[in-house]
């Protein structure tokens, strides 16, 4: 009996002394549940970082427990915000995962990366790291040695310099960059280019390496829909393999029957927000975009090879075209969600708000239609490129049938604009659903040409008396009036204002604004792209989302509208549309001195121009300058206040080869017979000799 009291009070204490210090041996381990311990070491010592950046480090954590600390069982490495005297500022921060299960005894070496918009504003903090099983307890509970504290030192935001090219960068530009009269845009470039860098990622799936741009600070996911505009900006500042990257990532998950998944990640896990119905067009889409832009290299040169690439799109938007069509009206299918968003209305009591189940009301809505005729439409191009004109026509031909249904069914002539959905599931609010203007859907249905130009210009006119009506700050407004309270259930989206419901979204703002551009709008385009420079700003960089007056929300560094904020600039503004060889310049600049100077890496293809504008003597100076390029195309807009161009000069000799041409309230200056030839450079003056009007 005494002996049986002795062995209890050695194995009690033996338990105590285990707690306390987390050795316990394997014997005991079989008796006891799992005790977790560990030590943490962060390098540096101490962090600086500077206000819209951040600071990457290294931390080491030590298993000194007897359980395993599992990523895949929610372990992570965190942090808790305290202020430079010790006081707790906010708890729960960001979660850095674990590179793999650590065993007791074994070392993890976890990268860690401090944003400057985590913490309050400049000034001295500390962030104190700690260990966090989700959901059980944080490990510096239980003892004060789990936890390492690093001094963190938030410098005062410092505007870039944005100087101007010089005349060998815009001969031969070793990096994209652009200097505008209107400082703004300069600085939304430089925000363009930091989101890259902050989100451009490596990952492996399975035993395959890619490289590709998660779609911001608050997803370690890559997205395909993101993918599908971040391009537009990385194609830029980033090669073959990060633009190629995210299509071959997807194909690799693709299932036989076509269905591509929202998003991969680099631990190889996939899953799809099935409410929404624009990952299989988003992969087309995009897919052909690549091509389009970069094509003379391999493997897309080579047809066979773009052969291979063919079947897996074809098969990813049959699946959309057989499997998510509705019988009676013929048009793509989604969840009842707010216009693009992927949040469902139900509570999500039996399944997921993001996944389709037995409480999913089914609508036929214009951004998944949108969708759709683009990707149909970039289907067909690639098809034509691959010399294949059966499987074009066939394609073209389905982009024209929901084209034509979705004019009939989903336009709102009397309100000048495509209304959100209607709804297949016998479904009924109490208010009118159709008075609420769904601006992300409606951008893209000018883009792929659902719109006429009628309509497009009415829509844009919706979207500019919207956003006077309700004081938003920026065109991005992307449901004018939003949902009342309640009407969708998650809280992301159940009060107005909020998230996708009503929030400022520049990821379609910006959509918006290059159609504005097309349309012959510049001088309203150029004042709301504007309006959004001067938010970035404000803000210190790109965020996913904003409120009605501008404040910023959800991920900071968001890649995909970091992507249409540079096609508006690069595009709209600039005018300058890359595509294989050639290039077309409609300038719509407005300043009087204005440089853009661009390399695509994955193909070595350069373009650039300087332009210049005396007011006093009426003349507009533009120096062009390609590498590798055949100028298509050349236009520039007459400024306002001019009168009728009356010479044009090339290289410094006149030319009668140019005509006065007119896009909606825009007046260009275009120059004919273009030899289609590569000359390194042009130089082209505009006189306009008569009166001002």
């Amino acid at each position: 009996m005494q002996k049986n009291l002795i062995k209890t009070a050695i194995f009690l204490c033996t338990l105590l002394v285990g707690a306390a210090t987390g050795i316990i041996s394997p014997a005991q381990a079989q008796n006891v549940p799992p005790v977790y311990s560990v030590r943490i070491k962060c390098q540096p010592s101490i962090a600086t970082i500077a206000q819209g950046a951040w600071a990457d480090f290294g931390c080491d954590i030590e298993n000194r427990g007897n359980g395993v600390l599992d990523p895949a069982k929610r372990f992570a490495l965190s942090y808790h915000l305290l202020n430079d005297k010790g006081a707790v500022l906010r708890w729960d921060n960001q979660r850095f995962g674990l590179p793999a299960p650590v065993a007791p005894g074994a070392h993890a070496k976890v990268a860690v990366r401090l944003l400057s918009t985590n913490f309050p504003g400049q000034g001295s903090y500390q962030a104190q790291f700690d260990v966090v099983y989700e959901g059980v307890a944080w490990f510096g509970s239980s003892a004060a040695a789990n936890v390492q504290t690093v001094p963190v030192v938030v410098a005062p935001f410092v505007a870039p310099s944005v100087a101007p090219i010089s005349p060998t960068e815009l001969a031969h530009p070793t990096l994209s960059q652009l200097q505008s009269s209107n400082p703004n845009f300069g600085l939304l470039w430089w925000h363009i280019a930091k989101s890259l860098e902050f989100t451009h990622s490596q990952f492996k799936i399975g035993d395959k390496e890619f490289s590709g741009f998660v779609a911001g600070g608050g997803y370690p996911q890559v997205w395909i829909r993101d993918c599908n505009t971040t391009f537009h900006a990385a194609r830029w500042f980033y090669g073959s393999a990060s633009l190629d990257g995210c299509v071959l990532a997807h194909l690799a998950r693709q299932r036989a029957d076509g269905y591509v998944f929202d998003w991969v990640d680099a631990r190889g896990g996939a899953d799809k927000n099935t409410v929404e119905t624009d990952q299989e067009t988003s992969l087309v889409q995009l897919a052909s975009a690549v091509v389009r832009a970069t094509g003379d290299r391999a493997p897309y040169a080579n047809r066979a090879a773009l052969g291979k690439l063919l079947e897996q799109l074809d098969a990813a938007l049959g699946y959309v075209w057989h499997d998510k069509r509705d019988p009676s009206t013929g048009l793509v299918i989604g969840a009842h969600t707010i216009d693009w968003g992927d949040v469902e209305m139900h509570d999500g009591a039996k399944h997921p708000v993001t996944h389709t189940g037995v409480n999913t009301v089914w609508t036929v809505d214009i951004y998944d239609q949108s969708m759709f005729v683009l990707a149909a439409n970039a289907l067909a191009d690639l098809y034509t490129r691959a010399g294949n004109p059966t499987q074009a026509h066939l394609w073209r031909n389905r982009g024209i049938e929901i084209q034509g249904k979705t004019r009939k069914i989903l336009w709102s002539d009397a309100r000048g604009y495509f209304v959100m959905h209607k709804h297949i599931t016998p479904y009924s609010h109490a208010f009118e659903e159709d008075d609420l203007f769904p601006m992300g859907g409606n951008a893209v249905a000018i883009e792929a040409g659902i719109a006429t130009a009628a309509m497009a210009r009415r829509i844009v006119n919706v979207a500019i008396e919207r956003q006077a009506l309700y004081g938003v700050s920026t065109v991005s407004g992307v449901l004018l009036p939003p949902y009342a309270a309640n009407t969708y259930k998650h809280a992301l989206v159940r009060e107005p204002w909020h998230y996708q419901n009503g929030g400022q979204w520049d990821w379609f703002g910006a959509r918006l604004i290059l159609q504005m551009y097309r349309l012959g709008m510049s001088d309203l385009a150029t004042a709301k792209l504007d309006e959004i420079a001067r938010k970035v700003s404000a803000n210190q960089g790109i965020y996913e989302w904003e409120t009605r007056t501008g404040q910023p929300r959800g991920s900071s560094y968001y890649a995909g509208a970091a992507g249409v904020l540079a096609r508006a600039l690069v595009e709209g503004y600039f005018g300058i549309e890359v595509a294989g060889k050639e290039v077309n310049i409609i300038s719509r600049v407005r300043g009087l001195h204005e440089e853009i100077s661009l390399r695509q890496l994955a193909n070595y293809k350069t373009v650039g121009y300087k332009y210049e504008r005396d007011d006093e003597k009426r003349r507009v100076s533009l120096t062009v300058r390609l590498g590798g390029l055949a100028l298509n195309r050349l236009a520039v807009k007459i400024p306002k206040g001019y009168g009728a161009v009356q010479s044009v000069g090339v290289n410094g000799r006149k030319t009668q080869h140019f005509e006065m041409t007119k896009v909606g309230d825009d007046d260009f200056v275009s120059l004919l017979r273009l030899t289609g030839a590569s000359p390194q450079r042009i130089d082209i003056n505009f006189f306009a000799t008569t009166a001002l009007r």
